[in-house]
């Protein structure tokens, strides 16, 4: 007989100076700061990482740190409500003179935030870095009148030296300036941005689990041995497929051992389910959907997921103008936001699995990311721009990088432990649907349980008490 209690409990995650000191985490003292805001605001919110490298950020010594020349043209204004801000003019070539100058090191990444307004009308603001070698967008914004908006970006520069912050504006008004405050430049290491990664997975994808096997009579139960399962993952990973998989068993037999979600490449697009107007064949679609299904594979398709987005993207701005791309008229562009659940539409144009490396890493570790979609369907002729593995599906470098991850998240190398002299045994495992074997004697015992997310990201360690 087998009896479960689950028990919850919050735990600090507050950290003295001094533990940090003892440990690995001193590049934790100045974590990845996550917020951001759409919305126009009356009064900027204040620099992050208190401007970082940026000299004055808020502005309130002047143009101390700024640029000053007489041909710069860059003022010192204040508002009614006392903030303070830099306006630069456009000089020439839709863009301004150059604004600060920085030293900037090849070995590191950059983040960069602003708030932007124009003194007239609207515009689409870009902040760029010159290096001797290369003009570095860091970001773009869409700027009004009246109010201050939000940019965040970043930047990698190939070179170790100068770097010149100008900005670039298309469809200012030519008598408008552009106003900017709040500025802030900050550094990470490669080791550093890779410990914040890390730290986020732990809290947003991962939980503390500690099983406590204890006899009939609430006894400690020590040395009996825990196995552990991953049955399915609850993170969302998956990747395209195409018509193709039906007349490949190869193809099945890859994906469905790789891959529990998918999205189809073209088969639910108008174009191709109507090649001849006004007769609608979905017969290849509806066939991929029950090869889906057999294989317990979910395909991405949401009710009025349309409808949804453009909701979305009228909230944010309310004047964009809203296609549908039904029919190949529009260039499609990959997209994430903390507003949605799925990195989507695609992640096809990497040219390295160094890059896809990255990619996968940041957008996973990521709290506002659900679930990642690769766009890596095959057919006969290849892949549109990016393939895991070649004709025989044998992995190419970039499936070596998929896997690599698959393994991290499943647990695939195993988990299995024993329980201490108090009857305790502790891990941390992804969030997911798990088989436990709890080994006692010559009769094991089968326990399924689910960890899951809390949806805050606290700290949360769950006792899960197995009576024996």
């Amino acid at each position: 007989m087998i009896k479960t209690t689950i028990f919850i409990g919050q735990r600090s995650t507050r950290l003295r100076q001094h533990d940090l000191n003892k440990s690995n985490y001193q590049a934790h003292v100045l974590p990845y700061d996550y917020s951001f805001t759409h919305e126009c605001l009356a009064k900027p919110l204040k620099p992050q990482y208190g401007g970082g490298i940026a000299i004055n950020p808020e502005l309130d010594k002047g143009l101390k740190g700024w640029t000053q020349s007489c041909d710069a043209k860059v003022e010192h204004h204040q508002q009614s409500n006392g903030n303070n801000y830099l306006a630069a003019s456009i000089i020439s070539a839709n863009q301004t003179s150059t604004i600060k100058k920085f030293h900037l090191e090849e070995d590191k990444l950059y983040t960069f935030s602003a708030w932007f307004q124009v003194s007239k009308g609207n515009a689409y603001i870009q902040a760029i870095f010159m290096t001797h070698t290369d003009n570095i967008t860091a970001g773009w914004v869409a700027t009004q009148q009246g109010c201050w908006t939000m940019l965040k970006g970043g930047l990698v520069v190939n070179v170790t030296g100068l770097a010149e912050l100008y900005f670039r504006s298309h469809d200012i008004n030519s008598t408008a300036q552009i106003w900017v405050d709040n500025i802030s430049l900050q550094p990470f290491t490669h080791q550093e941005w890779k410990s914040d990664q890390d730290q986020s997975i732990e809290k947003y994808r991962k939980s503390k689990l500690k099983f406590h096997v204890v006899d009939q009579q609430n006894r400690p139960v020590p040395d009996a041995t825990i196995s552990m399962k991953q049955t399915r993952l609850s993170f969302l990973f998956g990747n395209a497929i195409s018509g193709y998989i039906l007349n490949s068993t190869a193809y099945q037999n890859w994906f469905a051992s790789q891959f529990k979600y998918t999205v189809f490449e073209n088969e639910m697009k108008w174009y191709l389910n109507e090649q001849t107007r006004g007769i609608v064949d979905y017969s290849v679609t509806d066939a991929m959907l029950q090869f889906a299904k057999s294989h317990r594979i979910a395909e991405r398709i949401g009710e009025n997921s349309s409808a949804t987005y453009y909701k979305k993207a009228h909230e944010i701005d309310p004047d964009a103008l809203l296609f549908l791309n039904e029919y190949m008229t529009l260039e499609k562009r990959a997209f994430w936001s903390d507003e949605f659940a799925l990195c989507g539409a695609s992640i096809d144009v990497l040219d390295s699995a160094n890059r896809l490396d990255q990619v996968i890493r940041e957008l996973h570790s990521h709290h506002a990311v659900q679930g990642i979609l690769i766009w890596s369907a095959i057919s006969p002729e290849g892949c549109w721009k990016m393939c895991l593995t070649d004709q025989n599906f044998d992995n190419l470098d970039t499936g070596d990088v998929v896997d690599k991850f698959i393994a991290e998240w499943t647990h695939s190398s195993g988990l299995e432990g024993k329980t201490d002299s108090n009857g305790y045994f502790e891990t941390s495992l992804f969030h997911a649907q798990y088989e436990a074997n709890l080994r006692l004697g010559k009769k094991p015992i089968l326990q399924k349980f689910e960890v899951a997310p809390n949806g805050d990201g606290k700290h949360e360690e769950v006792v899960f008490k197995i009576f024996v």
